[in-house]
């Protein structure tokens, strides 16, 4: 065998140990979000509120692949990772729905977690939710762990309500696909709606609040139209504020798709390595085959 194709076959086999990932070195993933939504995901300052006695469902959705990043955590077997969420000092462990899908701006891949709890009939008291993800690979072996932090209150002497998305309630566990950017927001109160002072939604998209949206109205119903500037995947938080307390009660958080026909990028982007081995593969078969002149 010539130098040239020995060479040539060294190419070919290094390109695809590079191509395939299977290159021994050491790899380092740094997920720029990987905790997309959770619920409750009240913050300290404004918990989320709580009906005593309601089973509620525990919701962590997490992104499974970045697109625009590049970051991709399916390698590692999602049915394998640990997600769990301690409160009123109990872990609870949340069951993968396999419920795996594009974000309408086809950024990310993502995978619901969910768990059924009874909200504690402590009138007043506010709970700290400590999320957990312990990520694993097919061997079942650690691979990293992320924390989360969030925060729900149970109703005391607070007025309460529904919040509604085109007349359809915003529950916290519904993710609401729409056709048309022109949204209807209205919250109707079922309790204490007299002392209710205001009622506002906020829409964000990402980390980055858009807007705040006053709805207008008096007891039971608070009303307006909302018109979402472009297409993408929004996260509304509905708010009211009342007589008894400084803080607004946050009452809803739901996730609004506007499917504006957007196709997340197919192919999927590769890595440089993978590139470069692509690259290493070209080069080593013309040098295995180049015939002697």
């Amino acid at each position: 065998m010539r130098a040239t194709q020995v060479v040539g076959a060294a190419f070919i086999l290094v390109g695809l140990l590079l191509a395939f990932n299977v290159f021994p070195m050491a790899t380092v993933i740094f997920p720029e979000k990987f905790w997309y939504q959770v619920y409750p995901d009240g913050s300290s300052n404004n918990p989320t509120l709580l009906t005593p006695n309601q089973q509620i469902t525990l919701k962590a959705t997490l992104v499974l692949r970045d697109f625009q990043t590049g970051v991709d955590l399916s390698n590692y077997p999602y049915n394998y990772w640990d997600v769990t969420v301690n409160v009123a000092g109990q872990t609870i462990t949340l069951s993968n729905t396999m419920n795996t899908y594009a974000s309408a701006d086809g950024r990310y891949i993502l995978n619901d977690w969910a768990a059924p709890w009874t909200v504690p009939n402590n009138p007043g008291t506010t709970y700290t939710f400590s999320w957990t993800a312990v990520i694993k690979d097919a061997n079942k072996n650690l691979v990293g762990t992320s924390t989360y932090t969030t925060y729900g209150k149970v109703a005391l002497e607070e007025p309460d309500g529904m919040f509604y998305i085109n007349d359809q309630p915003a529950t916290t566990t519904t993710t609401l696909i729409v056709f048309n950017p022109q949204l209807s927001l209205k919250f109707t109160a079922t309790k204490n709606g007299d002392k209710i002072t205001s009622v506002y939604v906020e829409v964000w998209k990402g980390d980055t609040k858009i807007n705040t949206v006053p709805l207008t109205g008096s007891n039971p119903t608070w009303s307006a139209p909302y018109t979402l500037p472009s297409g993408g995947a929004y996260t509304l938080k509905g708010y009211y504020t009342w007589t008894g307390s400084s803080q607004p009660i946050q009452k809803m958080s739901i996730l609004a798709d506007w499917e504006n026909g957007q196709i997340p990028p197919w192919p999927p982007p590769f890595s440089v390595m993978q590139i470069a081995g692509v690259g290493l593969i070209i080069v080593g078969a013309v040098l295995a085959f180049k015939k002697r002149w």
